[in-house]
């Protein structure tokens, strides 16, 4: 987790900066481990423990008195905020925050969210989980308040730069990222099902929240990997959703499934993704769109990469790992497989971290690149983007309807807005971002269709699917709607379908059923 934004305040320093989930729960009137340097804090008191295992604190001392720097606010909807009797903005205070995840009014101690039984992962004193002797993790039934937990990371030139910077520029790029931060939070909790509530009836019903309360805290470290001097920078904000709004305005408990699921986190930090590259632009740092895996990503121009490497230690102890793991099970590890094995090859967190020890080890690195403190400046854009909005709104939709042909013929309704935000990530503003995603869902003209079971295709796909079939259809002799035809007549329209596709593609499994659906004489269609 690391420390947060303020124990690393550069004010004295001259010449110088997923998505995952977490459900947790606390335990009205327990008793709460005290703030502690030891846990995972550098300096004064500063932090506390939650109950899910991860880390809160306020900013340092020195900071923490110039509210206009505060790297643990409150964030969200006032209404949301209001019942709980904190504002948005305003910092987060110990109290304060054990009272809203117990479901409390900060001030009047009122019991907003109604407790229940929840499991959760027994953990130590110092937030380790405890395992049995048959090392599996030990689970424990608590009467508490359920919570989401939703992180988002950057990618690592954003950390680097960041670890360069001089204090305005750091300045600036922490705002940047609690703002779309609380931007990704609120959109979620609004877009998604994530409220459960009874109608007078009885029937349960599914919506989307009017709002979140959220208590945010900028973090700027990554745990350190084994051997390293010292933790790499790597900013990320740990999102604690504590309420969501009903329609009627009652606050109550987010669903962590939906908020997760059918690809929604991808959703989400894509969305967020796009928000940081939107503010960085607008202070004057180029983009480079589409890197990264599959293209996902964006990076700031002029970062070195070497550097970025040098600075991704814990990238390079997982994938050695993977690699191993692989090797040994012959088998490609993926999805929540992966998330495991970054958890197991964790090091325990730091208890003693040195923020001018930090410094020191990240401007020798840098100086190593000829990126030292103060080298951000030659990476200003002064004119900024010059290119028309539609010619950029043309160039993000191509990159868009490409990734539909290379993950397709289908994705989730999540994974094709996720598609949309990260084409848009240094091309495109916030605003135009979501301009974009509304002309391609249209229904009137818009490139993606929507299909039964939440998924998405492009219209563009579906009329290559069409063209496809009916050269199968044809090339097999299939005449008569209701006649089943022989299997050498399928394998003719099928390698003439595929053929039709060209560039040595083959019918994926759906279009292959709805090939042998429509030639098995079902009288089916696609």
């Amino acid at each position: 987790m690391g420390v947060s934004a303020g124990q690393l305040c550069p004010a004295a320093r001259s010449g110088s900066a997923n998505g995952g989930r977490v459900r947790g729960a606390w335990q009205p009137n327990s008793c709460l481990p005290a703030p502690t340097a030891s846990g995972h804090v550098v300096g004064r008191d500063a932090g506390w423990y939650s109950g899910d295992g991860s880390f809160y604190q306020l900013a340092a001392d020195g900071l923490e008195r110039v509210p206009e720097r505060c790297s643990s606010p409150w964030l969200g909807s006032d209404e949301a905020l209001a019942q709980f009797g904190v504002r948005r903005g305003q910092a987060i205070e110990r109290d304060d925050l054990i009272a809203a995840l117990q479901g409390q009014h900060a001030q009047t101690g009122e019991q907003l969210r109604r407790p229940g039984v929840l499991k959760r992962e027994a953990r130590g004193e110092h937030g380790q989980a405890l395992v049995d002797e048959d090392g599996r993790p030990v689970v424990e039934r608590v009467t508490g308040v359920a919570h989401v937990e939703m992180t988002l990371s950057v990618p690592k030139s954003v950390s680097v730069l960041w670890a360069m910077a001089d204090d305005d520029d750091r300045r600036g790029i922490e705002e940047g990222l609690l703002e779309a931060a609380e931007r990704t939070v609120q959109y979620m909790a609004k877009t998604k099902a994530v409220v459960h509530r009874r109608r007078k009836d009885g029937v349960r019903v599914r919506e989307r929240a009017a709002g979140a309360a959220v208590a945010s805290s900028l973090h700027v470290t990554a745990r350190r990997a084994r051997g390293d001097r010292a933790p790499a920078p790597q900013l990320h904000v740990h999102n604690l959703v504590v309420g969501v709004i009903r329609t009627d305005g009652r606050v109550v408990a987010a669903d962590s499934w939906e908020w997760f699921r059918h690809d929604a986190a991808l959703e989400g930090g894509a969305l967020f993704r796009a928000q940081v590259a939107d503010a960085l632009v607008k202070a004057g740092w180029g983009i480079r769109s589409g890197m990264g895996d599959r293209g996902r990503y964006f990076e700031v121009q002029g970062v070195p990469e070497g550097l970025c490497e040098v600075m991704s230690p814990r990238s390079r102890e997982v994938a050695q790992a993977r690699v191993e793991i692989e090797r040994e099970l012959g088998v490609r590890l993926q999805g929540g497989a992966l998330a495991v094995l970054a958890k197991e090859t964790r090091q325990a967190k730091d208890h003693d971290l040195d923020p001018e020890r930090l410094r020191q080890v990240w401007d020798a690195l840098g100086q190593e690149h000829d990126f030292g403190p103060g080298a951000r400046s030659r990476l200003r854009r002064r004119n900024g983007e010059t290119r028309h909005v539609e010619a950029r709104m043309l160039e993000a939709r191509r990159v868009v309807l490409e990734q539909l042909r290379e993950q397709g013929p289908t994705v989730s309704l999540a994974r094709a807005r996720a598609l949309v935000f990260e084409a848009s990530a240094g091309r495109l503003s916030a605003d135009e971002s979501a301009r974009l995603l509304a002309r391609m869902e249209c229904r009137n003209g818009g490139e993606l269709l929507a299909l039964d079971g939440g998924r998405v295709t492009s219209r563009e796909i579906r009329q290559l699917e069409r063209h496809v079939i009916d050269v199968a259809l044809r090339a097999a002799g299939k005449e008569d709607p209701a006649a089943a035809i022989g299997q050498p007549e399928r394998n003719a329209g099928l390698a003439a379908a595929e053929a039709c596709l060209g560039h040595g593609k083959r019918l994926d499994p759906e279009q292959q059923a709805a090939f042998e659906l429509l030639t098995s004489g079902s009288g089916g269609c696609a």
